[in-house]
């Protein structure tokens, strides 16, 4: 795949087009590693929480994306059975979004600090926390999931085989991969090479496949579902974060130290395809999208500003990037395709108190702006 042009698209439509290096192709080196495997019965708590009032943002027309405001904090978000966006907040608190603005909170104690969120194979949201993994019904009952080998969840997601798999690190940084069925069995894969694994995803070729980063150390990883682990480092992986699949087996990464997207192919050769975005980059979400390109959320500091911009970005099948930089968006963590045919991003500041606020991005960059009463 050759390097493609990166397209800087502002909220007035003006498109400035400018060169970017090609694409750096390198052969990824892979090793192999046996997992300890310990499996046990998690504790199992369960309440009804009551949904709020919904809320429904007003819209005012402007071009670009929207935004619903009044959170505390969203972090990820992940498109629910319901046909609603499910995103999780701050504290104690897992929230609702419906393509027509309707916003429902869910708080209760019990869900404690939760972190990555993700559509369940029992038509239920899964997410995981400190020490725990949590399950919201659409209606707002909520069971959590708690057993000795389960730390600091970082991300989670539905696995070909019907459970739920998570990466996790305990305070001493050192990592593994947990599983969960939908009745509560966890277990949790172990070994010295697995680093601090952030993000999760199932991949197209029935395996799970995780980013790792830490000191010395920055990888992607591959789990079959029998505990076989595979480990592929190169000097394009840096700074990994978050991960997603593409239906032609590739896995994508985001690089934050270098401000690209790593592609990882199912021959193992790794290829980085620069975002062209300059000064101090953080790359944080990524996902695909309903046009079947990578969609990425940044923060960065230009040379010689001296406050955050932000932004939501594409990289196409050909390799053309286009970046839409936003006035509105403050700190854009997760992204997801939503039903409606766009891209819904969970912003952890902005809105009018700073609290957070949900971005809804088209896929032709039309920008919008709604803010909750």
């Amino acid at each position: 795949m050759a390097g493609g042009r990166r397209v800087l698209a502002g909220s007035a439509g003006l498109l400035l087009t400018v060169g970017i290096p090609a694409a750096l192709h390198s052969r990824g080196s892979a090793s192999l590693a046996a997992t300890q495997r310990h499996t046990s019965q998690a504790t199992i708590s369960t309440v009804a929480v009551p949904g709020s009032q919904p809320v429904n943002a007003a819209s005012a027309a402007r071009a670009g994306v929207s935004l619903f405001s009044g959170l505390e904090g969203p972090a990820s978000i992940a498109a629910g059975p319901d046909g609603a966006m499910w995103f999780t907040e701050s504290i104690d608190t897992i929230g609702r979004i419906d393509v027509l603005g309707n916003v429902t909170t869910f708080r209760d104690s019990q869900i404690g600090m939760p972190s990555d969120i993700t559509a369940g194979p029992d038509g239920a949201l899964w997410f995981g926390g400190q020490g725990q993994i949590g399950r919201i019904s659409t209606s707002g009952q909520v069971t959590t999931y708690t057993d000795g080998s389960i730390v600091g969840v970082g991300g989670i997601a539905a696995g070909p085989d019907g459970a739920l798999w998570f990466t996790e690190q305990d305070d001493a940084y050192v990592g593994s991969i947990g599983r969960i069925t939908t009745s509560g069995e966890v277990t949790s894969f172990s070994d010295g090479s697995l680093g601090a694994p952030g993000g999760i995803v199932a991949g197209a070729d029935g395996a799970l496949w995780f980013t790792s980063s830490s000191p010395g150390l920055h990888s992607v990883g591959r789990l079959t579902t029998t505990g076989s682990l595979s480990v592929i480092t190169d000097p394009a992986i840096i700074s990994t974060n978050s991960i997603a699949a593409s239906p032609d087996g590739s896995l994508w990464l985001t690089n934050g130290a270098t401000a690209s997207i790593a592609q990882v192919t199912t021959a193992g050769t790794v290829i980085a395809h620069p975002t062209g975005i300059s000064g101090a980059v953080e790359l944080h979400g990524l996902t695909l999208g309903p046009d079947l390109s990578l969609w990425f959320t940044a923060v960065y500091r230009l040379p010689g500003q001296t406050t955050d911009s932000a932004a939501v970005g594409r990289l196409t099948a050909l390799g053309t990037v286009t970046v839409f930089p936003s006035a509105t968006l403050q700190s854009p963590n997760g992204i997801a395709a939503g039903p409606d045919g766009a891209l819904w991003v969970a912003d952890s500041l902005g809105g009018p108190d700073d609290g957070g606020q949900i971005g809804h991005v088209t896929v032709l960059g039309t920008i919008s702006t709604y803010t909750t009463p």
